[in-house]
């Protein structure tokens, strides 16, 4: 593994860009990571950290994210494990990585990152051991997903009480509808049309029943 690789794996763990390392600490780099199956432990890891300026890290940070088998090659998929979860539950990397690199204990560590921390093997088996379900989940068509907003019930009862007021004009009745005359002038008939669309949301419930009561 060359310096680039390192240098951008230490920015990705730590959030922040590698800066100023010395001549003679890029000489000491460069012959540790020439072997890339070596087996790196904690320590050595931090000597790593500390050759290049960043912050070194406590055990069980380094026991959760790359293990006690981690491998000079392996450092790529274990950073990027960790990016994964910071990014789930902080949303950045570097107050993700301030916040647990320094946490003493596993039990810290896995209070910190709650749910993040359950193994997926044993998330999937408790998912897969549950009990048969007792309602299917209604499937709906694609053309009708608009109607599951919740702007959608407001829309769909002003184009009813407009539609009800065109037919009752259509059909030549004089009654009164909405507080005007049938026979009204145009003028009068905007009005009614903005009046139609002012429905409040606490006669939603009320007149969404009456939409689909009424024929």
């Amino acid at each position: 593994m060359n310096l680039d690789v390192i240098f951008e794996l230490a920015e990705k763990l730590t959030g922040s860009p590698v800066k100023d390392v010395l001549s003679t600490d890029r000489h000491f780099l460069e012959s540790i990571l020439q072997d890339d199956s070596r087996v790196i432990d904690c320590s050595q890891l931090n000597e790593l950290l500390l050759l290049i300026n960043k912050d070194r890290m406590e055990r069980p940070f380094f026991k959760y994210f790359f293990g006690n088998d981690c491998k000079i090659s392996d450092l790529p998929a274990k950073v990027n494990r960790f990016q994964q979860t910071a990014m789930l539950h902080y949303g950045n990397f570097i107050y993700a990585y301030r916040s647990l690199s320094r946490l003493k204990t596993d039990g810290e560590l896995s209070g910190k990152l709650g749910e993040l921390s359950e193994n997926p093997d044993t998330l999937r088996s408790t998912f897969a051991g549950r009990s048969p379900k007792l309602l299917e989940i209604e499937t709906v068509p694609k053309e009708d997903t608009h109607l599951l907003g919740y702007l959608s019930a407001g829309e769909i009862i002003a184009e009813f009480e407009r539609a009800r007021l065109m037919k009752t004009c259509l059909c030549g009745k004089s009654r009164t509808v909405l507080g005007f005359s049938a026979e009204c002038s145009p003028t009068r008939w905007s009005l009614i049309w903005r009046r139609t669309t002012a429905i409040r949301c606490g006669t939603l419930g009320r007149r969404f029943r009456v939409l689909f009561t009424e024929s």
